[in-house]
């Protein structure tokens, strides 16, 4: 496999760019796990209804195939694209309809045989195979994010190329580009209007720092301070690179902590004017949110403000994601958001508002102002 780059592969231990250990699976390795996991060799002993899920998912397979096959031997281009996108797309939509029915465990082995019949194809794309393999544990690591940001297709061939811009034109890939412009221009404005000579900003799960370069490119008339952690090293050396070329006046300090203790070990005396996470909340159990919220309104200053960002999935399906790229969220709407708050703390003790940027329906803010 030729055209898969890096430490994709190959097999046991690599390095990441901070020289720590991590497990890379070879693409053949992924492949064999998804049909142990299918479990093949009981197959005879399923009753027929799952049996009739599995032949429906197959037959769609081979369709896909079909697609792909026709598409394959063609130079890559926008108009192959246009032709490509609807395709594979309805395919999916028709492939989730017509296992709506299915109990969560079948449904997650459809989705395993569906990926392993056309892994083959992809495997060509470079974004695909990352989610798939995710060498961090999770998918939207922050080099999956620069790619979105990137909006490239970094892959070899024509069926690479087709799946890698399959992703980038998602409308969860580009509301997750939108997310990070639209508080790249909150943060700008909270800077310029904030009262006093110093204000100091906490970002939970920095990721690759893309919402941060137009603030570090910006001469401020006051002291910035932005404090930035990820559970990462490579995260954060690869934001602290970036940011530290195009920096003008703004000072960042850099924490590597997981979530879960993040909170524990920074002093009760640090206050925030200003605390925010963009793509945390919807990979969150309501335990775990209620938690960062909790942790996340302790540390604010007087007047603080938090601003917690969710994916709306009342507006938009996440069925690539999860069908091809194994790319699961907790679908967490937005009434369901404000109940879960509301619940935890008081009106009278906070002032609450749900924005929608630019009126767009697919990403929605949560901020919390304690009242003085």
């Amino acid at each position: 496999m030729d055209h898969l780059k890096g430490d994709f592969v190959r097999s046991g231990s690599a390095l990441d760019e901070t020289g720590a250990s991590k497990t890379i699976l070879r693409a053949e390795e992924l492949a064999f796990r998804i049909r142990d996991n299918f479990n093949f060799s009981g197959i005879e002993h399923i009753g027929p209804d799952e049996s009739k899920v599995y032949e429906s998912v197959y037959s769609y397979a081979q369709a896909a195939q079909k697609i792909f096959k026709s598409a394959e031997t063609k130079e890559y281009s926008g108009d192959l694209f246009c032709q490509f996108q609807p395709q594979i797309y309805g395919l999916i939509e028709d492939l989730k309809t017509a296992t709506s029915e299915a109990i969560d465990a079948v449904s997650a082995k459809s989705k395993a045989l569906f990926r392993s019949e056309i892994f083959h194809y992809l495997s060509q794309s470079d974004v695909a195979i990352r989610a798939l393999t995710k060498p961090f544990g999770y998918p939207g690591d922050f080099r999956m994010l620069q790619m979105l940001y990137d909006d490239l297709e970094p892959s070899s061939t024509t069926i690479g190329k087709l799946l890698d811009r399959f992703f980038m034109e998602d409308p969860l890939a580009k509301a997750v580009v939108g997310r990070a412009n639209f508080m790249s221009k909150y943060l700008l404005t909270f800077i310029e209007k904030f009262p006093r000579s110093t204000v100091h900003i906490l970002n939970i799960a920095s990721g690759s720092g893309f919402d941060l370069l137009p603030i570090a490119k910006t001469r401020h008339d006051k002291e910035v301070v932005i404090h930035c952690f990820d559970q990462e090293p490579a995260s954060l050396a690869y934001t602290k690179h970036q940011l530290e070329r195009v920096n003008i006046n703004t000072r960042f300090v850099f924490y590597r902590e997981d979530i879960k203790t993040f909170f524990r070990q920074i002093p009760a005396s640090q206050k925030f004017d200003l605390i925010y996470n963009i793509g945390l909340a919807d990979y969150l159990s309501d335990r775990i949110l209620i938690a960062l919220v909790e942790n996340s309104l302790r540390q604010l200053d007087s007047n603080g403000r938090l601003l917690v960002a969710h994916k709306d999935f009342d507006y938009v399906s996440p069925t690539g994601a999860d069908w091809l790229y194994d790319w699961k969220f907790i679908y967490r709407p937005i009434k369901e958001t404000e109940c879960l708050i509301a619940n935890e703390w008081s009106k009278n003790e906070y002032q609450f508002e749900f924005i929608y940027p630019e009126k767009d329906n697919i990403i929605y803010f949560l901020t919390m102002v304690k009242n003085e």
